[in-house]
């Protein structure tokens, strides 16, 4: 269809021209899952630069997860943890994997997130020009007494904040000048 076609075009080229079309709200996107996965909402990335040292430290914010709904109306809950994986968007290559986080219980209902406190991020990455770089959170749904692994999802992080040393600003597709 060459009507659609246009329409990509012009989103290609809006966000080259203008900048990265990300709404400050969505904070992932879902790139696969698999299995009995719950739902998870996570928090826009943190890129720190430090002039002195010429390197940047990435960060992925502690998501909200949640377990699997299967049954309406009756609260049931699962293992879960996550981790952050660094990836260079230029080199198309893993930086770095975050060990695990520790295992958490998470509900299906409101208030029944797990709660992870802990962030975690990767220092040292190089600021030279060019450098681009992305989050990914990989998460596990494990059954309750902890035997099997039922369900996985790994989310891309969007979008990215800034700090230059001193507040946090920008709402960016990635980390980095490209």
């Amino acid at each position: 269809m060459p009507g659609l076609r246009g329409f990509a075009l012009v989103i290609v080229v809006a966000s080259l021209t203008v900048g990265p079309l990300v709404a400050t709200g969505n904070a992932g996107v879902v790139v696969a899952k698999r299995g009995l996965y719950g739902s998870t909402k996570t928090y826009p990335g943190l890129c720190r630069y430090y002039d002195a040292w010429g390197t940047i430290t990435m960060t992925a914010r502690a998501p909200d997860v949640y377990a699997r709904n299967t049954v309406n109306g009756v609260p049931e809950w699962q293992w879960v943890r996550w981790r952050a994986v660094a990836y260079d968007r230029i080199a198309r290559r893993i930086l770095a994997k975050h060990q695990w986080s520790e295992w958490q219980q998470a509900w299906d209902y409101r208030g029944g997130r797990a709660p992870f406190q802990s962030s975690q991020w990767f220092e040292n990455l190089s600021a030279s020009y060019p450098h681009s770089y992305r989050l990914y959170l990989y998460f596990h749904w494990w059954n309750s007494a902890g035997t099997r692994k039922v369900g996985s999802m790994l989310v891309r992080v969007t979008p990215y904040k800034f700090s230059f040393g001193g507040g946090w600003s920008g709402n960016y597709d990635a980390c980095g000048t490209i």
